[in-house]
């Protein structure tokens, strides 16, 4: 009795400081989007360090805070590398490579670079493009840069892509020709393009860039912010096959919306793949990874980082077939990366074994409860009749109030207790708002765990409307917060 009583206490106290040294590093080295208010405890996405199993998360188009599946994997990885019996504990070196292992495992191909998110991700493919492009210079060009990460177009230039940095040129590009070209995968009204319009732009623009003596990438967009894409597989597959030499297909799949093995398509027609585990995987924000395909290791040989994207990376984020040459990293390890990346391939893991027709009925239903519910509450899905695939239209644009400061408003109400019982005392996480030709929209989206939990319900017995009720039910109890804050605006 007294032997637990002393010890109780000081094994207690133990565990929550190895927490509250967790929650730290799981914050660190991203960028000032993951600082978290010292009072409110909150990035500003508005998420937590640590899990928040009270609040109900539709955000996985943005971000996620972590789950508890994901804290628990991290919290092993943190054990391990505290560890005091030095055969047991990790080591740096090994524990990224075997991180970097299982990224690129899960699409069956290429080799990973990790990187805070997808916007690095951006300076991590433009530094191998240069490489092989042999000095020429580039031409890149953005596919849907609205539908992408907000930085996504400086960082595709070179350029710093936080305000704090003034979009000045990373450091080793100053003088590098770089030209940025767009293609919008929406017209003046917020309408979809057509598939072969994109394409013949894209296709206009990379022509003229080659024509020029230029090296060009062209982005794909898998999945857009709302589930859209833009310039198809095929198209990419053409040219570069017609200039292989000078062009490099980026593909954005951070989204992570769709089938491991899509991913293996892209990675075995020779395009980098940019990924994260921050979106529908909802692990924590800013764990990020560019695939590269077996095919460019070769042109490789001599890679060298320029300082600048150096200084925003880790020696360990790269494979060594590419560190070797480089200099300046802002450290060996980014520690908080490797624990975010632990968390999201804990549900990436939980995921893949779920059978993919159970998966994508469960896609099928939220989408269908989601419209279904979002009616019923006097609310208008953007975009119903938008293609894609099932995982593509786990995305749902709601239409929000017209200006972009009253649709952000609302986003941070639905987080916030409102009443002091009912839906309105929940709180609710969605999509950040984007823009829809003239309206706005905030996202309401699915994330895997969801789908991994329904699925754990259904094979243990459970029938598959009765496992779906608390995902209906959370719908409900959504867009009834929602109409709830839309009619108490003044």
């Amino acid at each position: 009795m007294f032997l637990t009583a002393t010890k109780t206490p000081a094994l207690c106290e133990a565990t929550r400081a190895r927490d509250a040294g967790l929650a730290a590093a799981l914050l660190s080295g991203g960028d000032e989007r993951l600082v978290a208010d010292p009072v409110s405890g909150r990035n500003r996405y508005g998420l937590t360090a640590r899990p928040a199993p009270d609040e109900t998360f539709f955000s996985s188009s943005t971000a996620s805070t972590i789950t508890p599946r994901g804290w628990r994997a991290a919290a092993t990885a943190w054990r391990r590398l505290h560890c005091h019996d030095p055969r047991e504990r990790q080591c740096f070196p090994a524990w990224f490579d075997d991180i970097r292992r299982r990224v690129a495992a899960f699409a069956g191909a290429g080799e990973a670079i990790l990187t805070a998110s997808g916007t690095d991700a951006e300076l991590a493919a433009l530094a191998i493009a240069d490489d092989a492009a042999a000095a020429r210079p580039i031409t890149n060009i953005v596919v849907g840069p609205g539908e992408t990460g907000r930085g996504v177009p400086l960082a595709a230039g070179g350029l710093h892509f936080q305000s704090s940095a003034r979009h000045r040129r990373l450091a080793g590009w100053e003088d590098r020709d770089i030209r940025v070209e767009r293609v919008e995968i929406r017209g003046p009204g917020g309408f979809p393009r057509s598939a072969s319009e994109v394409d013949a732009e894209v296709l206009v623009k990379a022509e003229a860039a080659l024509a020029q003596g230029r090296a060009v990438i062209a982005h794909l967009l898998e999945v857009s912010k709302t589930g859209l894409s833009g310039f198809s597989r095929a198209a990419a597959s053409k040219l570069r096959e017609g200039a292989p030499g000078r062009v490099f297909v980026l593909a954005d799949c951070c989204q992570m919306r769709g089938s491991p093995s899509r991913i293996g398509e892209l990675l075995d027609r020779g395009f980098l793949v940019a990924v994260t585990g921050s979106k529908f995987f909802c692990g924590p924000p800013f764990c990020g990874a560019v695939l590269f395909p077996d095919c460019l290791r070769a042109r490789l040989k001599n890679f060298r980082l320029p300082e600048g994207v150096a200084a925003q990376t880790a020696r360990y984020d790269w494979p060594a077939c590419l560190r070797g040459g480089s200099e300046g990293f802002a450290c060996h390890a980014n520690i908080g990366l490797g624990l975010r990346w632990e968390a999201a391939l804990a549900e990436m893991a939980t995921f893949a074994a779920v059978p993919p027709a159970l998966a994508e009925k469960i896609a099928r239903n939220f989408r269908a409860l989601a419209i279904e519910r979002a009616g019923q509450a006097g609310l208008r899905l953007l975009d119903e009749a938008s293609g894609g695939s099932a995982w593509a239209r786990t995305i749902l644009p709601i239409a929000a109030p017209r200006s972009a400061e009253q649709a952000a408003e609302l986003q941070r109400a639905l987080r916030r207790p409102a009443g002091a019982w009912g839906e309105a005392a929940r709180v609710f996480h969605v999509g950040q708002a984007v823009a829809i030709g003239p309206d706005q929209a905030l996202r309401v989206c699915l994330g895997a765990p969801t789908v991994s939990d329904i699925a754990a319900l259904c094979g243990s017995g459970v029938p598959f409307e009765r496992a779906l009720a608390p995902l209906a039910a959370d719908l409900s109890a959504l867009f009834a917060k929602w109409t709830f804050l839309l009619n108490a605006r003044p």
